[in-house]
């Protein structure tokens, strides 16, 4: 414990916090010197003296909080807050991929649904007058086009739209659709 060198009365120290005496004593000084100071009675007891004695009521109450509701084991308690804020990290990551998997979902149902209207909406209508559909995938889709009809067994695509897509396709694609 540290002593207060001008009143010689023992600061408790944050371990020991259930000295309540040291609190009412340090208030009692407190007071009892505002009051002799106001009183003009006594000219060694100050203002500084006064305000010194207040602050060791402050310091008596920090003592006593301290040791109350501080953690004793400030390293501990740092690997512990950075431990929940990994976890915290984690979880967040973790939340930005599954947004990141509902969004392209959503968007590949508003496509469908919206495919599923024009598919309607092209059985009513005159062939010259259908609609397209809207791209269900990422990429431009010439190697799933391609390994579709290779699949199927169906004819090569148009002339028109392989010729643009020939830069892109594999030296096996050049063979099956030469230009």
């Amino acid at each position: 414990m540290a002593a207060n060198q001008r009143y010689m009365h023992p600061i408790p120290s944050v371990r020991q916090p259930d000295r309540t005496e040291d609190l009412t004593h340090a208030k009692a000084v407190a007071t009892t010197l505002k009051g002799i100071e106001e009183s003009g009675q006594n000219p060694v007891v100050t203002r500084a003296a006064v305000q010194s004695a207040e602050l060791r009521v402050r310091a008596v109450e920090g003592a006593h909080a301290a040791a109350q509701y501080a953690p004793l084991n400030l390293q501990e308690t740092l690997a512990q807050i950075l431990q929940r804020l990994e976890t915290i990290s984690e979880t967040l990551e973790e939340v930005r991929d599954a947004n990141t998997a509902n969004t392209g979902k959503i968007a590949l149902i508003a496509a469908t649904t919206h495919n599923h209207r024009v598919i309607g909406r092209n059985m009513r209508t005159l062939p010259e007058r259908c609609e397209p559909l809207q791209k269900t995938i990422p990429g431009d889709g010439v190697a799933r086009a391609l390994a579709a009809t290779r699949r199927r067994g169906l004819a090569a695509p148009p002339a028109s739209s392989h010729r643009r897509c020939a830069s892109r396709l594999q030296p096996q694609d050049r063979r099956l659709y030469p230009r």
